[in-house]
């Protein structure tokens, strides 16, 4: 358990390290209005190793009974801040590739074309959100299913142990009475 929190801590380290040198790369990005393919190859990356990270986090965290309720929030934490980052991103490459083709010609054509790509890109969002969502619920609803299970076999236990003890009640209760019988008769 200990080596699990080492272990939690070296990744919530290098999250952090991450997501900063990811937000300076942006920055730099924005700075220099320049569409860098070296600072952008290094951004998807970080994207990449910090999502595998946040995966693996949240293995961790699931296999940990009781007391993940920190956790969890210090997780969702990363990923808002990941999601952030990436919708930050997302728009700064947009913003450079628009004023891009602003200077070139058929602008009308270009804008109606990128807003139309806008449009896209937002109902992706929203298909991959409800699809995270689903996700979640059919987690949550998994983790429900084994705990009434669990529950269930306690139950039974609970059923099978007071059959027991009312099936030894009775016998009690009829060799009481048989005493009692042979009391009154002798006594």
């Amino acid at each position: 358990l200990n080596q699990h929190y080492k272990m939690e801590e070296l990744q919530k380290v290098e999250l952090k390290s991450l997501l900063e040198r990811s937000g300076h790369l942006l920055s730099q990005i924005k700075l220099n209005n320049n569409l860098d393919s070296i600072m952008v190859k290094e951004l998807e990356e970080n994207f990449k190793e910090m999502n595998q990270i946040v995966k693996q986090m949240d293995i961790d965290i699931r296999g940990i009974t009781g007391g993940k309720s920190g956790m969890i929030s210090m997780l969702n934490e990363f990923k808002n801040s990941i999601a952030a980052l990436k919708k930050d991103f997302q728009l700064t490459l947009e913003k450079m590739q628009r004023s891009s083709l602003m200077s070139e010609k058929n602008k009308e054509q270009r804008i109606r074309l990128l807003d139309i790509e806008e449009r896209v890109n937002k109902q992706n969002s929203q298909i991959l959100k409800a699809h995270e969502s689903v996700i979640q619920s059919t987690e949550i609803g998994n983790e429900i299913i084994r705990e009434l299970g669990q529950n269930k076999e306690k139950i039974i236990s609970a059923r099978e142990k007071t059959t027991e003890l009312h099936s030894v009640t009775d016998s009690v209760q009829k060799t009481l009475g048989s005493m009692t019988r042979w009391q009154s008769f002798w006594g």
